[in-house]
């Protein structure tokens, strides 16, 4: 039985937002880390909301352009792997 209801748009656009979340986290340990090791003050414009909000922003941007790759190129690469076979 088929349950896949997941359309290459929908799991391109939820990659880029997984990968956007568990970057955050590791930029978010790396921030907490790096500041109590060398006492650094926070910053106004770098700081935990703009990490969250600017990171995810950026990956699930990187999603939208990651399915625009696969909707366009998707003719290319059957030409490809049919031209190798000849």
């Amino acid at each position: 039985m088929d349950t896949s209801f997941g359309t290459p748009f929908s799991k391109a656009v939820l990659t880029g937002v997984f990968s956007g979340i568990v970057t955050t986290v590791i930029c978010l340990g790396y921030n907490l880390f790096y500041r109590e090791e060398t006492g650094f003050s926070p910053s106004e414009l770098i700081n935990v909301s703009s990490l969250i909000f600017i990171v995810n922003l950026i990956f699930l941007s990187l999603g939208f352009i990651y399915y625009f790759f696969i909707y366009s190129f998707k003719r290319a690469i059957y030409r490809i792997l049919l031209s190798s076979l000849y």
